[in-house]
This record gives C-alpha cells, structure tokens and sequence, in this order.
C-alpha cells in the first residue's frame, strides 16, 4: 500500500534578461528581475508509515519518511577536469591520512597527457563532492548524468599538441540514469582518468544542456515533467573576449530551455575573478557559491537546496510531541523519529516551503513500544540508517553531542563565510566584466543576440 500525500502551491523563480551590448551580460541588482517561472503543486508524501500500520517507537521512536517536491528532477553533473584540477585541494580527500603535495602542473606537465590520479587533488574533490550530493538524491524521483570538459586545443592555444585537434571539449560519461551506482561507477572512473587539457566552460555548458533537454547529440532519453539541474563546478576563469561571449551564449540557450545552473567557482583564482560562475548562475536562475578552498567542497554542498523546501515537522498525537531529530536532502526527500503512544495515534508532518507557505499531511496508525527492530522499506533503508546512526549519537554521551554541535556551528560559519564572498565576488565581477567586454569592442566581435 502507498503512503499518503497532498498538494500544496509555492513559486519558483526565472530570469529576464537585460542583453544591450554596453551590458549584454546579467549583472546583479538593477539587471537581474524575477518572477514567477510556475505554479505546479508542491506534493508532500508520507510514504512511511503506511495507514493503518502498526509501528513501533522502539528506540529512538517511529521512524516517519516521504517526499516533499514538484515532480522528479534530471540533474547533470558538469566537473572541471583542466589541468589545473590536477593541483592539491588542500585536504585530505582520500582519507589516508596524509594531504597529498603535489605542485608545477603548469610547469611540469606535457600538454596532451592527463594527468595520474592524485586522490587529493582539486579534480578528486569535485567527485567528493558529486558523490556527496548524490548521496542526498533519490533515484526514483531524479536521473542524473556524468560530464566533463577541458578543451583549448585548436591550435595557438598554450594546451595545444598535434594530434589533439578532434578530441572533444566536453564528453558525457554517462547519461541521464536513475541507477546511481553507474553514477558513482562514473565519477571514480573520471578521478583516476587525471586532468589535461585548458579550460573550455561553454563546451561544459553546452553538453549539459544538451543531455538535459534531450537535444540532438544526446545520449539521454527526454523528459520534458522533470526539473532540470546543473551543478556546474570549475576551478577557471576568463581571460579572453571570445570564451565571454561564447558563455554568455551557452547561458542564454540554458536558459531558454528552462535549465537551471548551480555554479562552483573553486580556489583562489576562480573565486577572485568569477565572472563566468556569477553570470552562469545569473542568467539561469541557479545560484552562485564561491570555494576559495577547494577542500571544503563537499562540506559546501551541504548548504544546497533546490526543492524549495525550508523545514519538515514531525508531530505525533494524542501525545503532542514534536521529532527532535528530523533530517532533509537537498531534492526534498525527508525522515524523522517520533515517540508513539500505545494504540491510535495520528502522526502530522508539516512542510514549509520557500515562500513561506505551509503543507501539511498526516497519517493515523496505531503504536506499540515493542522491542523488535522495525521493517524499513529498501528504499528507505538508507535514509533510516543514517538517522539512526544520529540518533544513537546523541543517546552516547555528552562528549559525541558536543563534537556534534562544534560541526553545526563550523556549518553555520562556512554559510555565513559564503555569504560574505557572494558579495564580495559580485563586486569583483563589475570590474571583469569591464574587461572582457572592452576586449570583444576592441577584437570587433559581434555582441550576442
């Protein structure tokens, strides 16, 4: 028997674009306008536990899971795999306790040749990451797709070796799938295969779009009901009128095609000059998030939301107790424990979503306080898992609860320090602009249509 759920109405946001040549890029402020992109119904499910059932509480109480979002999700992942991904992150990636060192990519390195794999590298953290945010998706509502891009080698390009002409600026490693264990298979592959190559953002652009929308060229089936996502993570910057122009365009064609792109500009450089993540996120509606230390990447992704969801509670009655430990991802997917009593009980779960706007479902059961171990459905059993592990954080002692607090409040700060660079950056951007803009007047580019 399926859980339950409802509907619910909240707002998504757009852009509409100012594109006169003397600022034919969207900047923040006077030339960035939202509205209202759609009206579709939020749905909250409970898909766990099921009407009628008898639950037990056993424990850290009666575990409570479903969804909270707008339709299923395709998702690509876009990763940065330069040569310059080939530096040291500053962390310690890989877990084996030691920080790898490794420096001179752009001194050493033979252009044309990827890289070896260096489980510590700017490249090995983007796939932490890419692995983290999968961990927060469910396969049954969101396909998710696997790309790379490099590029610069036309010829007269720093990153240019005969032979190399033909090879592709972007490559789908996998397309659009709700099996995420060939995501995951992906991502590993792509690590260990090393970086090479310059640095060619709209080839990134262009290849997520494409896989996304189900364009010719796609090796993905088209869904037109799914949200379509892009995290876009590099470590590059511009430095040259024609790569400006040829993003701005891949932007725009992102846009009209109702992908939303999430940028990561990663290390110093990105972050300092970070035009081209700025206005990527700008122009498509997606959100702009500057990592000055690449080894912080995953912990970053920890702060995104893309369902519209701003909290769940988990109340259950006649006992009029709230869930003290409730959890949510990043696509709307939701879990909690609450204590039961004996007999009927009614369980309600309220949503609040990004506009303000509340959803409330419930579901009546009956509760015991047997000592049996609950059935969790497969599909919930991961996310059961990890919260039973909280929970028996908490149960352990008061030192595992302070550790537990001191990572809140670094989460807390890293949010704040985010924040703070958004601003920064975005000043920083009006003067790149400036540039690259005077360059594409003075090579006498055509400004984009």
């Amino acid at each position: 028997m399926r859980g339950v759920r409802v509907i619910g109405r909240a707002l998504a946001a757009s852009v509409v674009l100012c594109m006169a040549f003397g600022s034919f890029a969207v900047g923040f402020g006077e030339e960035l306008r939202l509205q209202a992109l759609n009206d579709d119904p939020i749905e909250l499910e409970i898909e766990h536990p099921t009407p009628g059932s008898t639950v037990s509480d056993y424990g850290c109480g009666a575990f409570v899971a479903g969804r909270a979002f707008r339709g299923g999700f395709d998702v690509a992942l876009v990763l940065d795999t330069s040569g310059s991904t080939a530096e040291p992150s500053g962390a310690d990636i890989n877990r084996n306790g030691t920080i790898g060192t490794r420096r001179g990519v752009g001194q050493n390195w033979i252009p044309g040749s990827r890289s070896s794999d260096s489980g510590d590298s700017v490249l090995a953290a983007e796939v932490a990451a890419a692995e983290r945010l999968l961990g927060d998706l469910d396969p049954r509502i969101t396909r998710v797709s696997v790309i790379s891009f490099s590029g610069g080698y036309e010829p007269g390009s720093s990153y240019w070796r005969r032979g190399q002409e033909d090879r592709p600026a972007s490559i789908t490693h996998i397309p659009l799938t709700h099996d995420f264990r060939r995501v995951r298979d992906a991502l590993r592959a792509l690590r260990l295969a090393g970086s090479d190559g310059g640095t060619d953002m709209a080839a990134g652009v262009r290849r997520g779009f494409v896989e996304l929308s189900g364009l010719q060229g796609a090796r993905s089936k088209r869904n037109d009901q799914n949200q379509k996502l892009m995290f876009f993570f590099t470590d590059g910057v511009l430095e040259r009128g024609k790569d400006y122009v040829a993003l701005l365009e891949a932007a725009r064609q992102a846009h009209r095609l109702n992908v939303r792109v999430h940028t990561f500009a990663i290390g110093d450089s990105a972050v300092q000059l970070p035009v081209a993540a700025v206005q990527l996120a700008d122009m498509t509606g997606g959100e702009f998030t500057p990592v000055a230390n690449p080894g912080q990447l995953s912990a970053v992704l920890e702060t995104i939301e893309f369902a519209d969801l701003d909290q769940i509670s988990i109340r259950s009655r006649p006992l009029g107790v709230d869930a003290e430990l409730v959890s949510w991802a990043a696509d709307g997917s939701w879990g909690g424990f609450v204590k039961l009593a004996t007999g009927t009980n009614r369980i309600e779960v309220t949503a609040r979503l990004g506009d303000g706007s509340l959803v409330t479902q419930h579901v009546d059961i009956k509760g015991n306080h047997s000592k049996d171990p609950p059935s969790i459905p497969n599909p919930l059993l991961d996310r059961f898992t990890n919260l039973r592990k909280e929970c028996l954080h908490r149960i352990r002692g008061e030192a595992i609860l302070t550790e537990r607090a001191a990572d809140k409040h670094a989460l807390k700060l890293l949010k704040l320090e985010i924040e703070r660079e958004r601003l920064r950056a975005r000043e920083r951007v009006k003067e790149q602009r400036k540039s690259l803009e005077l360059e594409v007047e003075e090579e006498d580019v055509d400004p984009v249509r």
